[in-house]
């Protein structure tokens, strides 16, 4: 009881900041891989349905994923990398199998959609705590858990003006973003339908992003996940890209 009331206190007493620092550093698996399929659904309801593998993992410090396409076969062996860089812009690269070229995607480019989603290409970057500044909005009960709201003005954003992170108190995990355009309005809100605790870990098994103003959603959702293994680093190099 003594132990549930001093760790009530803690919490009370955490910042804006530092709400967001622990969402942004919570544990994580040093090294995934992720099958998973990702379905697109137009204004209509009509849905395109992919599979993908995600491989991740932390090298020397730095955090690399790689996303591969494996059906259908429009977008087969399509391969996407990011390469977080804590000093400066991430790195981002993209295989085009139909030309078996390998094409750097520019900080200008990253608004666009990636692959037809509706995720943007800059959605996959971890912002900084330090990029944005942090407001306490409220503490309140979402979906049957208790939550921070918390608002995030972003300094040097290209995309995006602010962000609105409903995070869960008991494991920091942000479990809906709203992202507001540069004028103000809100445009889009990622919302985590499922998550597991997995090896220890809280992992969002289910995320859907919604373009509200669109109408439209992309669905993703992981079907297996293995933690914690061996990733040879070759899979994050640039010039592999159309080899593994």
């Amino acid at each position: 009881m003594l132990k549930a009331t001093l760790l009530l206190l803690f919490l009370s007493t955490l910042s804006a900041k530092d709400i967001v620092d622990k969402a942004y550093n919570r544990d994580v698996p040093k090294s995934s891989m992720a099958k998973s399929k990702m379905i697109i659904i137009n204004e209509k309801g009509e849905t395109r349905e992919r599979e993908i593998l995600t491989y991740t993992a932390e090298i020397k410090g730095i955090r690399k994923s790689l996303i591969k396409f494996l059906e259908p076969a429009d977008v087969k062996d399509t391969s996407f990398l990011h390469i977080e860089n804590p000093k400066g812009e991430d790195e981002q690269f993209l295989y085009i199998p139909a030309i078996k070229k390998t094409r750097r995607i520019a900080g200008s480019q990253r608004s666009s959609s990636f692959m037809g989603s509706d995720f943007s290409y800059s959605d996959f970057e971890k912002r900084d705590v330090d990029s944005g500044e942090h407001f306490l909005v409220k503490e309140e009960n979402y979906n049957g858990q208790d939550v921070y709201v918390v608002e995030s003005i972003a300094k040097d954003e290209p995309d995006y003006s602010k962000f609105v992170q409903w995070i869960r108190k008991d494991n920091f995990v942000p479990v809906r973003i709203d992202f507001y355009d540069k004028k103000g309005n809100l445009i889009k809100r990622l919302e985590v339908e499922k998550l597991e605790n997995i090896d220890g870990y809280w992992i969002s098994t289910k995320t859907v992003m919604h373009s509200l103003t669109k109408n439209k959603k992309t669905v993703l959702e992981i079907i297996e996940i293995k933690n914690n293994i061996d990733i040879p680093e070759k899979y994050f190099l640039p010039q592999n890209l159309g080899k593994i």
